[in-house]
Parts: structure tokens; C-alpha cells; sequence
């Protein structure tokens, strides 16, 4: 893909101010697989196509928390999330095409598309060194919260707070249930999410678990204004 930086001078070199990068599209539309006795046929959602991406990533080894994931304006899809580093570059933007420019191309079913600026994206993942552990000696625990937040706060707002919070015994974090309704008060929804903490080498205690749930939740309070249900 070819850019234009209008803010660099072409005085010295007439093309200075254009790059040139390479880019992969991820596209996806229609059901999960054909029609099987062994698992329902559903539609394929904007979520699938995020977990593929967000898989990509892990397997490339750029983890999750070097990004800042945060919803943008974009031609293309829309609603739009953008993947950036920490630096503000943007590694990949991703969500639903728009309708109108799906029904140009006579298509009228939704389609979801990411677009991933490989060259930053390979970038990044070439600083990371792969580290090898032993296998864990103790059994992970779950903890789950069910958080009534403003409409605007996202998932990822969540998982960022949370992530941010403890960083060295959470080992993973999952969306198990998104709800509004009529019955919540007004501007607001419900977000259940499960955690997974885990010590590799020592079993963690009430007293530990209890403190690290307690410091998450008054850190969802303080930042984004969550309440427990």
C-alpha cells in the first residue's frame, strides 16, 4: 500500500514524502462451517474475526498488552477498532464493513475485515525474545465479576484496567456475557468476565486472591466508574 505524508518537504527528493508498505486483509463473512450433526451452524460475528486477529498476534508473540486497543472513525468499517503500539503507530484496524460500500459490490450480507500493516506488525514482534518455562506446579484458579458500566465503557476498557492491575498472577481473561436491558438503569450495561490467576510455583492463598480481587474492583471503580452486581 502506498501513503502520502503531505508534511514532509519534497524539496530535496520528490518523493520523500511517499511510503510504501505491505498490508494483509483479513476477511469474513457468513456461517462458522457447513451444515454438521456434530456442532450448530451459526453466523460468523464481528467477535470471530477479532479472535482470529488477536490470535495472530499472540502466535506472532506480540501480546496484548503492549497495544492500545480503542475504537476509531474509518472509512472502510465501521464500527471500527484500532490495534496501536504504545507509540501510537497503527498495527492493524479491524470491524464491520460499512453497509453502504457492501452494497456497491451487490453483497448483502454482513462482512467483517481487518487490515494489518504487516511490516509494523513483524516489527514489533521481532523485539519480543520467546522465554520457556517449566510447567506449572500449582492449579490455575477462576474468579468471576459481573460489572454494571456506562454504555461507552468497552470490553477492552475493562481488560486493560484489569491487566494494568496484575500484571504477574493473571494469566488469562474472557467475555462470557454482555447484557442490557430496560431493567438496568438508564445508560447502562452489564459485563460479566471470568479471570484466571495462577502462581506457578506456590498455591495462592484467600488472603492473596482476596487482595488482588479487592484491587482490581476499586481500580474498575476509580477508572471506569464500574459497579459490582
Amino acid at each position: 500500500m502506498y501513503s502520502h505524508d503531505g508534511s514532509i518537504s519534497q524539496e530535496e527528493k520528490a518523493l520523500a514524502p511517499y511510503s510504501e508498505s505491505t498490508q494483509m486483509a483479513m476477511w469474513m463473512t457468513g456461517n462458522n462451517h457447513d451444515e454438521s450433526w456434530a456442532d450448530k451452524v451459526r453466523a460468523l460475528n464481528v467477535y470471530d474475526l477479532k479472535a482470529d486477529l488477536e490470535n495472530m498476534f499472540a502466535n506472532m508473540g506480540i501480546n496484548m498488552r503492549d497495544l492500545v486497543v480503542e475504537q476509531c472513525e474509518d472509512e472502510t468499517v465501521n464500527p471500527a477498532l484500532r490495534y496501536s503500539n504504545r507509540g501510537g503507530k497503527v498495527i492493524a484496524v479491524m470491524g464491520v464493513v460499512d453497509e453502504a460500500l457492501a452494497k456497491k459490490f451487490d453483497v448483502d450480507q454482513p462482512v467483517y475485515y481487518a487490515q494489518v500493516n504487516w511490516n509494523l506488525a513483524c516489527k514489533v514482534a521481532m523485539k519480543k525474545d520467546i522465554k520457556y518455562s517449566d510447567l506449572p506446579k500449582t492449579l490455575p484458579l477462576r474468579r468471576d465479576l459481573a460489572l454494571l458500566v456506562d454504555r461507552q465503557v468497552t470490553y477492552d476498557d475493562i481488560r486493560r484496567v484489569v491487566e494494568d492491575t496484575e500484571k504477574k498472577l493473571l494469566k488469562s481473561m474472557t467475555l462470557f456475557d454482555v447484557y442490557e436491558s430496560n431493567k438496568l438503569a438508564a445508560g447502562k450495561k452489564s459485563y460479566a468476565i471470568s479471570m484466571i490467576l495462577q502462581d506457578n510455583e506456590k498455591t495462592l492463598n484467600d488472603k492473596q486472591i482476596d487482595a488482588i480481587m479487592n484491587k482490581i474492583i476499586k481500580n474498575l471503580e476509580t477508572q471506569l466508574g464500574a459497579q459490582l452486581r
